[in-house]
């Protein structure tokens, strides 16, 4: 019940990482699993908002925001080495 968001991650991204992640930044996240009786919860996001206040809703978004910006492009840059090792191979 309550107001939530289901959020997807993108491939890769690990929602019990990004939970943590979250959590030490002050942002209070559920990961998918816990709502999904199979594996397609695997990569979700339960994000509840219905006791935050405007601005804390804010804050969290930007937050989720660029944790998902720094894990994408990590992982986006971690692919391109990974690819360009094995064009010089």
């Amino acid at each position: 019940g309550g107001l939530c968001a289901w959020l997807e991650l993108p491939p890769r991204v690990r929602a019990d990482e990004f939970v943590r992640d979250a959590a030490r930044r002050g942002v209070l996240l559920a990961p998918g699993r816990l709502f999904c009786l199979d594996e397609s919860g695997e990569r979700g996001l339960r994000i509840a908002f219905a006791a935050a206040t405007p601005s804390e809703i804010d804050r969290g978004v930007g937050i989720i925001g660029e944790l998902l910006q720094a894990r994408y492009l990590a992982e986006t840059v971690e692919l391109a080495l990974a690819m360009s090792q094995l064009a010089r191979d």
